[in-house]
């Protein structure tokens, strides 16, 4: 592969969609509806509006006060023909706001639908971290409160709400949710590890919220003292809808928790396959066994593919398909995915030694080239792009025979780096702790930068040639081109 970001990236990009033969460009305008964009996480916009070329007019459009830190990134969908951006805060207000002129449009406060004494303890309320998802008119998300919500994305009314778990015992919902095939599929941990709470995955109806399976992401007969917590979901599940799978990380065991308990074997600290209709365990990766220093997964998986289709003469057709996530202890775990879940050894990719907290950020590409009339050699390739703890960002380019090789890192800022990047042709928006939101061209060189007052944890959401990103400054933000 070659070693700058610009080479590896300035090739046609593609939204590399499930199945295979779904591969399309995509649309010049689309929505953001869910965290990570869409349902493998790739983070990444097929948008054609901002680029390297017209990226210095990028001016503030407008700056909405939420009068509490946003931390989640904005969702936007088209709502009756209308573009709104749906985003909660950790003062428990969740709104949806006009996408074009930063006005509200509702908002649904969640201290009154839990129990008040919880809420009213809690600095921020029952703070709202889960970014929402928004599909068939609903948005989706969870909060503090240990409750799953379902509004109607026009009006805010409550469609239905379930408790997932009490939060006077630790239970919160950090985790985003996924819609996929009428279920709500979301995470289940605690308030900062105090207390653990023994972890899950929920899949929920998405039209009633009634349970269709849940999984319990702790097994307790691999505890040695018969009672141990951990293995919470604070990251968000991706999906790989070919195989019918859900994959999933998990978070540290019991000794690091505060109280803490013995250490279950199975399955802190792993990527897990689970059975999307039926939230069987298909099978699990451990990265960490017996973890002391708090070595979690907070960075959701993210599925990409590698290989070549080809109907020339050469390279025969192969392609292989992968799940990545990165662990607190540095490492980019990278496995083979299919039809019986987690396949083969991991590649363990270290970078500066810090944590990757930070979803990273899937570039998919194709090159395809002709041979013959009608016959063709198609190479998919695609590169992580991972913030870390310690301000660097590294490309990981994975060729198509699925090596994968550090091609270029960037120094951003020793602040440290939480935010999930979002891509769109050769820029990477992504914000920083050091109170900035930052764009890089693909070479690595930051093009525009804007200050704001508070870190900037929320991930950036590209939609309708707009940028949208949340700051614990109390604001959500928009830019344009001109600020038009």
């Amino acid at each position: 592969m070659p070693t700058t970001i610009a080479a590896n990236l300035s090739r046609r990009f593609v939204i590399l969609t499930v199945p295979l033969t779904m591969f399309t460009l995509q649309s010049k305008a689309e929505d953001w509806p869910k965290y990570r964009r869409d349902l493998l996480n790739t983070g990444y916009s097929a948008e054609t509006g901002i680029s390297s070329a017209n990226v210095s007019s990028l001016k503030l459009k407008w700056r909405f006060p939420a009068g509490g830190r946003v931390t989640g990134t904005p969702a936007v969908a088209t709502i009756a023909g209308k573009s709104i951006v749906f985003v909660g805060t950790w003062r428990g207000v969740f709104y949806a706001v006009n996408a074009v002129t930063g006005t509200q449009i509702w908002k649904y406060s969640i201290p009154a639908l839990v129990p008040t004494p919880f809420c009213a303890s809690m600095p921020s309320g029952c703070e709202i971290t889960s970014s929402a998802a928004v599909t068939n008119g609903i948005v989706y998300f969870g909060s503090r409160s240990g409750s799953l919500y379902a509004l109607n994305a026009t009006t805010g009314a409550e469609v239905w709400k379930v408790q997932l778990g009490d939060p006077t015992q630790g239970y919160e919902i950090w985790s985003s949710p996924a819609v996929y095939n009428g279920m709500v599929i979301v995470g289940l941990a605690s308030h900062n590890d105090t207390p653990c709470v023994p972890g899950r995955v929920e899949a929920r109806n998405a039209t009633t919220g009634a349970s269709v399976w849940s999984f319990s992401t702790l097994d307790q007969t691999s505890c040695p003292s018969g009672v141990c917590v951990g293995a919470s979901v604070w990251s968000s599940a991706a999906i790989d809808a070919q195989y019918n799978m859900v994959y999933v990380s998990t978070g540290n065991p019991g000794s690091t928790c505060s109280p803490g308990t013995a250490n279950a074997t199975r399955y802190p600290d792993s990527i897990l396959a689970l059975n999307a209709s039926t939230g069987q365990l298909v099978n699990y990766f451990q990265a960490i066994a017996n973890d002391n220093r708090d070595l979690d997964f907070g960075s959701s998986p993210v599925l990409q593919v590698s290989g070549v289709i080809n109907q020339c003469q050469g390279t025969p057709t192969r392609i292989r398909y992968w799940v990545s996530a990165g662990n607190k202890n540095g490492v980019m775990y990278t496995l083979s995915r299919g039809a019986s879940g987690l396949q083969g050894p991991p590649t363990a990719t270290l970078l500066d030694g810090s944590g990757i907290i930070a979803s990273p950020l899937l570039v998919p590409h194709v090159t395809t080239s002709v041979c013959a009339p009608g016959r063709t050699r198609t190479i998919y390739q695609s590169d992580l792009i991972v913030p870390t703890t310690a301000g660097n960002i590294f490309d990981l380019a994975q060729n198509r025979n699925g090596a994968i090789s550090i091609a270029q890192q960037e120094a951003i800022t020793t602040s440290g780096l939480l935010s999930a990047p979002a891509g769109i042709t050769d820029l990477i928006f992504f914000g920083g702790m050091n109170n900035t939101i930052y764009t890089m061209t693909t070479l690595g060189t930051i093009v525009w930068q804007y200050p704001t007052l508070g870190f900037v944890a929320s991930g950036p959401a590209i939609s309708n040639g707009r940028i949208y990103v949340g700051s614990v400054d109390n604001n959500l933000y928009a830019f344009s081109l001109n600020g038009q």
